[in-house]
């Protein structure tokens, strides 16, 4: 059997493996006629040929085949010779290259994941890849002039060579609509129609699709799923988004009574016309009121940061016994009188500790009220209790002296009666009687002053 390696829809080694795959043909002699055999480095054995004579002149080729018959007969290793004929031909170039592309075609169509089929008109196959194999289910050998629509479930046949039989100049596809099974797979054919030289042919692009449309079908169930999840969600957070609403509107409305609580808190902190501080634990001013920045002549951006003992009393470190007041485990509020040196005003000053959830110290209140005047008042009371107390010691006194000036004049105006007014004694006696009369006005002086006596009001000339 002759066979060229270049012919047209199966190559000449394919056909070598179909023959040889046939148990009525093992032991035909296969010779191949090639006109690349100056290009291509042919191996016969691998593909089951006996023998390769290159295409050359006919009178060579005629020679070769009866050289060949010859060596037949006597049962001599025909390719121990090698290619026959290969010494009178030359390479050449655009052939060659034209035999890389196709290697190069064939190397890429044997590598991708679909399968390429190549059919003729009435549905043979004539190519075959290798992943066109796998889906066929058989080897090369046998696929190649096998009927493509065989490979089909029997229901199904009918349907793809309906498709062939309309095939015209566009492609056509099929399985993706519809289920279309090959060898028990799910595939899609993609049919793309050749004319060559007057005569039609088809290139069969087939894909496996089972598992994507497994993969689809349970997509979408999981889709129909997801749906009634949603719907019954939908209803769930309807009535969620409700509450929410209603949350956020009671929500809203603790913020704003929050807002108004937090202003008229602010108002009646203002509204102190003493000072009121906050500070923190480590007695740092962190707000003040409107009162403090008035009476200490200060914004409150200087004062709030600084520390209380620097703004009451210009001192560097804490009030004496303060820490420790608040470090005992009583913690009560205490209060001590303070002078602030740059004003000379004595403030009473009430600090109240602010303890956190814990029952530690998170603050201190603090209140200071201006008692400057009321320091004055009980400066004025005291000397008032004084005066007082003089008074009535000078009352007393006066009474006692009152007595004894009664005893004196009235003892000297009775000597005076026994004498006569020449005398020189009498003069005596009646400057001792005009001196004991100063002095009783001024013991009633003395009286008025103790308030035991009313004061006589007499008008002045």
């Amino acid at each position: 059997m002759f066979v060229d390696m270049v012919m047209p829809h199966i190559s000449g080694d394919k056909l070598c493996r179909i023959v040889r795959s046939m148990p009525e043909l093992k032991n035909v002699c296969i010779v191949i006629l090639s006109a690349i055999a100056a290009e291509e480095n042919i191996d016969c054995a691998s593909f089951g040929a006996n023998a390769c004579i290159a295409k050359g002149p006919f009178r060579d080729i005629e020679q070769h085949i009866s050289r060949l018959l010859t060596a037949r007969n006597n049962k001599e290793d025909l390719l121990s010779s090698g290619i026959a004929g290969l010494e009178s031909i030359y390479q050449r170039e655009i052939t060659k290259e034209l035999l890389g592309s196709r290697k190069h075609f064939e190397v890429v169509l044997g590598n991708i994941s679909e399968g390429i089929v190549e059919c003729t008109g009435e549905g043979r196959i004539v190519y075959v890849n290798a992943a066109g194999a796998a889906i066929l289910g058989s080897r090369e050998e046998k696929i190649l002039v096998a009927d493509f629509f065989d490979f089909f479930a029997e229901s199904m046949r009918q349907e793809v060579a309906y498709a062939f039989a309309g095939l015209g100049e566009h492609p056509i596809a099929l399985g993706e609509e519809t289920v279309l099974l090959l060898k028990g797979r799910r595939v899609a054919l993609n049919v793309l129609p050749i004319v060559d030289a007057g005569q039609r042919t088809a290139i069969v692009i087939i894909q496996d699709i089972t598992g994507r449309k497994a993969a689809e079908e349970k997509l979408e169930s999981y889709r129909d799923h997801l749906e009634k999840m949603v719907v019954a969600r939908t209803a769930e957070l309807s009535q969620k988004n409700e509450q929410l609403r209603a949350e956020i509107r009671e929500r809203h409305s603790a913020e704003e009574r929050m807002g108004e609580a937090q202003r008229e808190w602010e108002r009646t902190f203002d509204a102190v016309d003493d000072i009121v501080a906050l500070q923190d634990a480590s007695l740092r001013l962190t707000r003040v009121n409107k009162a403090t920045c008035r009476i200490l002549r200060k914004t409150e951006a200087e004062l709030v940061g600084r520390y209380c003992y620097e703004v009451f009393r210009g001192a560097g470190e804490p009030c004496p016994g303060c820490m420790e007041h608040f470090a005992s485990p009583a913690r009560k509020s205490y209060s001590q009188e303070i002078v602030h040196p740059e004003l000379g005003r004595t403030f009473l000053l009430t600090a109240t500790p602010v303890m956190d959830d814990q029952g530690r110290i998170s603050g201190v209140t603090h209140f200071a009220k201006d008692i400057s005047e009321q320091k004055k008042l009980e400066f004025q009371l005291i000397q008032a209790q004084k005066m007082e107390a003089i008074g009535t010691l000078a009352g007393g006194i006066a009474h006692d002296f009152n007595n004894i000036l009664a005893a004196v004049v009235g003892y000297t105006e009775l000597a005076m009666l026994d004498l006569q007014q020449d005398m020189p004694v009498y003069a005596k006696l009646e400057e001792v009687t005009r001196a004991g009369k100063r002095a009783r006005d001024l013991v009633a002086q003395i009286l008025t002053f103790s308030r035991h006596s009313e004061a006589k009001r007499e008008p002045l000339e």
